[in-house]
């Protein structure tokens, strides 16, 4: 047999599990008079942005003033957001005395060692910003984790028999536009 307070919690229960059966029903059951709509408007913009420039260096190796034109490629990549047009520019270099027409490597001193960057396979034509007949290569960015990849042709010509025996280096800066 049932302790009596136990079937009092149970008939309460019964009540509250009604009650709440009943609330549910009445709100199903809810008619509405009509309907209408409208729109509701949603706008974004997306913000041109080009990031993650990566460069690899450009390494000639031994150069030999007595043999043939030393060449060496790189690449570098750069991340832009979709359908945005991109122009690199390459500068003329870190090294005093360097120009659009001939960059200079130095050797930490006084001594130099002119190469060329170029855009194209032949190195006929100088990447630099624009300026003293050099060109800027141009892109369209195609989504931000998808880089555009940009090949530097670089050149030190030969005869360049003054030059002194040493290691010689230079920075260039790559500026995109976007």
């Amino acid at each position: 047999m049932c302790h009596p307070d136990r079937l009092l919690v149970r008939r309460r229960r019964k009540r509250i599990l009604l009650s709440l059966t009943g609330f549910a029903a009445l709100m199903s059951t809810q008619t509405f008079a009509g309907s209408t709509t409208g729109a509701l408007a949603v706008t974004g913009t997306v913000t041109a942005v080009c990031q993650s420039l990566t460069a690899n260096a450009l390494a000639f190796g031994t150069y030999d003033p007595t043999a043939q034109t030393r060449t060496a490629t790189t690449t570098f990549s750069i991340e832009c957001t979709a359908s945005t047009p991109i122009a690199v520019a390459l500068n003329a270099g870190s090294t005093i005395g360097a120009s659009m027409a001939a960059r200079k490597m130095t050797d930490g001193l006084t001594n130099t060692l002119t190469y060329q960057l170029y855009t194209d396979a032949t190195r006929s034509i100088v990447w630099g910003d624009g300026t003293a007949g050099s060109q800027t290569v141009t892109g369209v960015g195609i989504g931000i984790g998808s880089p555009l990849v940009f090949t530097v042709y670089g050149a030190i010509p030969s005869g360049q028999n003054d030059v002194v025996p040493g290691s010689y280096s230079d920075t260039i800066t790559i500026t995109v536009t976007y």
